[in-house]
């Protein structure tokens, strides 16, 4: 009897821990609401579904999704336009982010002409970026992004020398920005003059970019080449306090830090950003000094009310190398013009902007958006030639109200409002000795006032149709006082360009909620800028007239394949009436003239999307993009002199472009982007008979970023390469240059690394 009870107890003992595990209870499972939030742009993910063990939950509006289950527990987030990642959720984590993908569905919002619809129901040609775009690359400057773009070329004659080209606008460019029209946040960028010194801006300063291709006058006024819209991001998705500092370092004598922070209350919002960038630069002559400050204040007095005051500071300065001849470019690559380094062919300008932008919904119906800008410019431009000095003011102020209509299935949107500008230019030319202002040549004061009114009607009609109508009326008036001069008579000149009215018809189809259709019909203008009626010489040029042009456009977007591809393509038909055109005279003048008709005929294709996504194997996504540009642009009757350039190709335009870009990001938070760029060859003259060979261009950047699923802080570590085949080709190219130096080398292979914190 003892033995059993001995043994009865051993039992007992032996089964006590199951037991007591068996009578203990089970975890309870808990609800934990969990907010899914955009890592680029702070914005909740709606839609965003949660998969964990037992169970999934789908967030709502506000990103927040409620999960019950037992914590910690790890969970699989997804939703068609971000990375899908694994998680662990525990009591402390109440944030988690998701990081985009390129979101080319139709759902992205871009502006277009004057009203924000999502891309696939724009009846235009319209192009973005965002951050992740221009992440992609070097971040000393936009070429390389813009670069991957159908349609859009970006050059950089020397280091912060740029210059645009929308379907072939910069055949009157031989440096600077001209015939495109830009904005930033809001704010008329391009001064009244025409010119835009779009380099005295860094691409810390810009978070996504809009690029309107053709004529887009009905609405932004002058440039027959198109609109490029830069703007940081919206102050109503920053949330919370923040601080990201960036330092990178590369060839050619290379640094570049920038630090950003923000501090966010309840109804305001304070940005800072500073940023230096310093280079040697690949050639002689070629280095670069920027300083850029900017303060950004945003106050929300209400949900429907945001008032911001940007103040922007610049400090550029950066050497000029020049043009070089074919034989000089076999010879040596990195050596400047003759004559650049002793008389330190350069510019230097310090720049200050303030604007003001106050944007209000009055009404369920009606909105008003008003910016007003002041700027001030001392530029410096010692040159070959001569040695430039221009103090330049500028006023400037933009207002749009919008009117919205709803009658049964029919909608209207009506926008109108208008934009003026009036600069004031203090220009002074002198001789260089030894890159120092010698003796004064000439003085002018200049007053260019330019100013417009606009109206455009959207109108959605029953059957998923689209029609758009729009108008401007544009005024533009020089008055050049000469009251000192050595090279000629003083005078007075005025000239009244005649009012321009410029219409736009566009209608879409939306053929299903993926894909739609598009047809516009659109005139443009643009006048002579400053620089080209007034040149380096002295002369002005009194018989210059404005660029005149009608545009046909047809396009096509869809996507395809679960909404993971898309596709935009677009064909167009430009007649340009009153091309002007430039030539550079023995002593290296740039001087412009009108040239006729040009026919200009082109196709656009965009396609990019995902082509795999798999978060727990090595390679957990991968996508590409793919950009065509074909262009058969001719002189249609062109004449200079004896010679008749009619039918020849159009300067400064390649026939052919493609652009690749390839990202993946590794297991481990690795990751990867490889560009390809390829050129057809470009003729460099009117007429033909010198051009630039073709090229490819070959970029790579790699890097690691931290992922902390519970804030926003992290690390980013980065390398990459530039030309990475090494190729020889011309970058920025001088058009009909006298003396054939019409070549602007590129660097060759080059190298950059650095990081980046985010507090």
């Amino acid at each position: 009897m003892k033995l059993i009870k001995v043994k009865h107890l051993y039992l007992a003992f032996l089964l006590l821990p199951g037991a007591i595990l068996v009578a203990q209870p089970a975890q309870q499972a808990v609800e934990q609401n969990v907010f899914v939030i955009d890592a680029e742009t702070n914005r909740p993910i709606e839609g965003a579904v949660v998969s964990f063990q037992s169970g999934q939950a789908i967030a709502g509006e506000n990103g927040m999704v409620t999960l019950s289950a037992e914590l910690p527990v790890e969970a699989l987030l997804s939703h068609v336009s971000y990375i899908s990642t694994k998680v662990i959720i525990s009591k402390s984590v109440q944030t988690v982010y998701m990081q985009p993908l390129e979101k080319m569905l139709q759902a992205v919002e871009v502006t277009g002409f004057d009203f924000e619809r999502e891309l696939i129901d724009q009846a235009a040609p319209v192009a973005y970026l965002q951050p992740a775009d221009l992440a992609k690359f070097n971040e000393t400057s936009l070429v390389p992004s813009m670069n991957m773009l159908p349609g859009v070329r970006m050059e950089e004659r020397a280091p912060s020398s740029y210059r645009i080209s929308i379907r072939g606008s910069s055949i009157r460019s031989p440096f600077g920005v001209r015939n495109v029209k830009v904005y930033w946040n809001d704010l008329p960028f391009t001064e009244a003059n025409g010119t835009t010194p779009l380099n005295i801006l860094d691409l810390s300063n810009t978070d996504r970019v809009e690029v309107l291709k053709g004529p887009s006058g009905s609405v932004y006024g002058a440039g027959t080449g198109g609109t490029l819209l830069l703007s940081s991001a919206n102050p109503r998705d920053i949330k919370g306090n923040g601080m990201v500092w960036q330092s990178m370092a590369g060839s050619y004598g290379l640094w570049k830090h920038q630090f950003s922070g923000t501090v966010r209350r309840d109804k305001s919002l304070i940005e800072v950003k500073g940023v230096s960038l310093k280079s040697d630069g690949y050639r002689e002559q070629s280095f670069t000094d920027r300083k850029v400050a900017q303060v950004s204040a945003h106050l929300f007095p209400s949900a429907n009310h945001t008032v911001s005051v940007h103040s922007f500071f610049s400090d550029l300065n950066y050497g000029i190398p020049g043009g070089l001849t074919l034989d000089q470019l076999n010879e040596d690559r990195r050596q400047a013009r003759p004559g650049s380094v002793d008389r330190n062919a350069s510019i230097d300008q310090k720049s200050v902007y303030v604007g003001v932008v106050n944007d209000i919904v009055i009404s369920d119906n009606f909105e008003n958006k008003t910016s007003l800008l002041y700027s001030y410019v001392d530029f410096q431009n010692p040159f070959n030639l001569d040695y430039k000095r221009e103090f330049n003011s500028g006023l400037g102020g933009r207002t749009k109200f919008v009117w919205h209509k709803s009658a049964g299935e029919a909608q209207a949107h009506l926008s109108f409002g208008g934009e003026w500008q009036q600069g004031w230019s203090n220009a002074y030319n002198f001789g260089n000795v030894m890159g120092k202002a010698d003796t004064l040549r000439f003085h002018d004061d200049l007053l260019i006032k330019q100013y417009f009114a606009f109206a455009q009607l959207d109108v959605d009609l029953p059957g998923e149709w689209v029609v758009t109508g729009g108008l401007s009326r544009n005024y533009q008036v020089f008055d050049i006082d000469r009251d000192q001069s050595k090279v000629g008579p003083v005078f007075t000149y005025n000239n009244s360009f005649a009012p321009i009215w410029v219409p736009r018809l566009a209608v879409l189809k939306k053929l299903s909620d993926r894909q739609s259709i598009y047809a516009s019909l659109s005139n443009g203008f643009s006048p002579p800028t400053i620089d080209e009626v007034r040149t380096n010489e002295g002369s002005i040029n009194k018989n210059l007239t404005a660029e005149k042009g009608t545009n046909y456009e047809l396009g096509y977007r869809a996507s395809i394949i679960g909404d993971r591809w898309f596709v935009d393509a677009t064909a167009f038909y430009f007649k340009l009436k009153g091309t002007i055109v430039t030539r550079t005279n023995q002593d290296g003048v740039v001087l412009f003239d009108n040239a006729g008709n040009t026919n200009q005929k082109g196709i656009e294709l965009k396609v990019n999307g995902v082509l795999s996504e798999n978060p727990t194997a090595f390679v957990a996504s991968s996508k590409l993009q793919v950009a065509y540009t074909g262009y058969h642009f001719r002189f249609e009757d062109y004449q200079k002199g004896d010679d008749d350039f009619s039918g020849n190709k159009l300067t400064g335009v390649a026939p052919n472009t493609i652009a690749t870009v390839l990202d993946i990001a590794f297991k481990g938070n690795f990751y990867s982007n490889l560009s390809w760029f390829w050129s057809d060859k470009i003729p460099l003259r009117d007429d033909n008979t010198v051009y630039a060979d073709a090229y490819s261009n070959v970029t790579c950047r790699l890097g690691w970023k931290s992922q902390v699923a519970s804030g926003k802080w992290g690390l980013e570590l980065f390398a990459g390469v530039d030309n990475l085949l090494d190729q020889k080709f011309s970058w920025g190219n001088d058009l009909n240059a006298f003396g054939g130096r019409n070549y602007q080398p590129a660097p060759a292979r080059n190298y950059y690394g650095g990081l980046k914190i985010r507090l």
